[in-house]
């Protein structure tokens, strides 16, 4: 509820159907295909500014200008990672790394969620608890229902002892 529209509020933009919006537009404008030679690294959004279909102070978040003075050598590339554009003027962006707009469609939002809630104190560990719900929950049960399917199967959560603690990762019966 609260801290995710806050949090979507920090990136100047109403909410994730639009964030990823502004995103294919990038995404489109990049002409990212599966053909090298079409791709370009420059983008022009006037259009899409006039028509309402980009939220400019979104895609200036995606902009390191404004911290290219204090950049320090980043054997992991963080702060490209987040800030993948450079702004040329008010309408047009050049993409350092395209790899970093497409990681902004998946991993990319775990981890700054992720960055937003320690930032607010968030307790609890939202990486652990996501990865949890992902390997235990989608993965593995998919691994096991594919390879044990007329097992009687408790994953996870279903698996506890008397107390209502988890007792292992997967039960099988056969």
């Amino acid at each position: 509820g609260k801290l995710v529209k806050e949090y979507y509020g920090s990136k100047n933009t109403s909410g994730y159907k639009r964030m990823f919006k502004n995103l294919l537009v990038l995404f489109t404008e990049l002409k990212i295909s599966t053909k090298l030679k079409q791709r370009s690294q420059l983008a022009n959004l006037y259009d899409y500014f006039i028509g309402g279909e980009i939220d400019l102070h979104f895609i200036e978040t995606l902009c390191i200008n404004s911290e290219i003075a204090d950049y320090a050598e980043d054997h992991n590339f963080r702060l490209l990672r987040r800030k993948f554009l450079f702004r040329i003027n008010h309408f047009e962006f050049f993409i350092l790394d395209v790899n970093f707009l497409l990681d902004q469609f998946y991993k990319a939002q775990v981890f700054e969620f992720h960055t937003f809630l320690k930032s607010k104190k968030v307790k609890g560990d939202f990486l652990s608890i996501k990865a949890k719900e992902f390997m235990e929950g989608i993965y593995l049960a998919s691994v096991i229902n594919n390879c044990f399917p007329h097992y009687v199967k408790f994953i996870g959560d279903l698996c506890k002892d008397s107390n209502g603690d988890e007792l292992c990762d997967v039960y099988l019966r056969d």
